[in-house]
């Protein structure tokens, strides 16, 4: 279980080598986003000496996290299974939370799922409530629009409310992660980018950057959408897409947007169009964000297309 560090000579511009057993580490994790923050955090956390490494900077914007908000749920409508996963993540936010004075990362707001009866995001939720013993109701279209009068669904639209629903704030987490792992003992390298990863005759995991080689007993992958990189061994048939979000100013005022009044939701249109939504999570000045779940080019992080077009624009209009 053990690493080699090294250290720059700031004079000299050399680097002083280590022996491996001056530095060892349990775990080493690469991508420090959304996942790889959490992943140095609770290993530190718990006593383990770990070293963390991202190519970028802390909360960098070409993450899977970047973006302001993501939604958190309980009713998961892809497979009961996750619900106690998300159980213990709900326990486990409120934790950071408390460890690192900022109690503005979860907010819960409730949270809405609508579709046909037999959608997948409306039978799926309202499976994984019932099993678990969720806080819901069932709302027929009436019930809907009655409560929220934002939404107008079709006569035939239902809707499973979820009362423990609500948002994350991405960066402010990463943020707050990469805090509470410094000050347990975490050596986090930014700026650092992984060129190669494998597990020697001996059994551990060494891992080169273009500073130095690194090696320790194990090794945590979160790399986001650079998966197909850095698990390129394992050949795994990863597919990443372009998914673009976007904040609306609404014609009517923010009023009912208010997250003390609008709920995060998810409505199903048909099984390849899914889209969703926030409140006005920062008040009049932020807008209303709103994003498709389903479909979005192929890309790689190095070819993905940052500008916005109009019908990036117009089908997100087309939902609204």
């Amino acid at each position: 279980m053990n690493a080699r560090l090294t250290e720059k000579d700031s004079e000299s511009g050399d680097r002083s080598h280590n022996s491996p057993m001056d530095h060892p580490v349990d775990a080493i994790v690469i991508g420090l986003g959304g996942m790889g923050a959490h992943a140095v955090y609770q290993l530190a956390a718990r006593g383990a000496k770990v070293a963390g490494f991202d190519q970028y900077g802390p909360a960098h914007n070409r993450g899977s996290s970047h973006g302001a908000s993501r939604i958190i749920r309980q009713a998961y409508y892809e497979h009961p299974s996750y619900v106690p996963l998300l159980l213990r993540a709900y326990e486990l936010w409120q934790k950071l939370e408390q460890d690192s004075g900022d109690n503005n990362l979860m907010q819960i707001t409730g949270g809405i799922y609508l579709g046909a009866p037999d959608s997948s995001t409306v039978s799926g939720s309202l499976q994984s409530a019932v099993q678990y013993n969720l806080p819901h109701e069932l709302l027929d279209s009436a019930e809907i629009n009655r409560r929220f009068p934002v939404f107008q669904p079709g006569a035939h639209e239902v809707a499973v409310w979820e009362r423990n629903a609500g948002f994350l704030r991405p960066e402010r987490a990463i943020h707050a992660c990469l805090q509470e792992a410094t000050r347990h003992g975490a050596a986090l390298h930014f700026d650092e980018a992984v060129s190669r990863w494998e597990v020697t005759a001996t059994g551990t995991v060494r891992v080169s950057t273009g500073r130095d080689v690194y090696e320790s007993a194990r090794l945590i992958l979160a790399p986001g959408a650079w998966a197909p990189e850095i698990f390129y061994e394992l050949k795994l048939p990863f597919v990443m897409q372009r998914h673009v979000m976007a904040w609306f100013d609404p014609t009517g005022g923010i009023g009912s947007f208010m997250p003390d009044q609008f709920p995060i939701y998810l409505w199903e249109v048909n099984p390849h169009c899914i889209f969703y939504g926030f409140p006005a999570i920062d008040g009049s000045g932020g807008g209303v964000k709103i994003a498709l779940h389903t479909g979005g080019d192929a890309c790689t992080p190095q070819s993905i297309d940052r500008r916005i077009h109009p019908q990036d624009e117009s089908q997100l209009r087309e939902q609204m």
